[in-house]
């Protein structure tokens, strides 16, 4: 059984960094340099 299925559409993601100090801007700066995050 096969199903079809219409285009794939992008969706916008919020994206959070929980953590502080030396992780929390590790994670932040691992995050910012990730292809699918746009910084607006």
């Amino acid at each position: 059984m096969t199903e079809e299925r219409g285009p794939v559409t992008a969706k916008q993601l919020g994206i959070a960094v929980v953590g502080s100090g030396r992780i929390g801007t590790l994670r932040a700066r691992l995050a910012a340099k990730h292809p699918a995050v746009r910084l607006d």
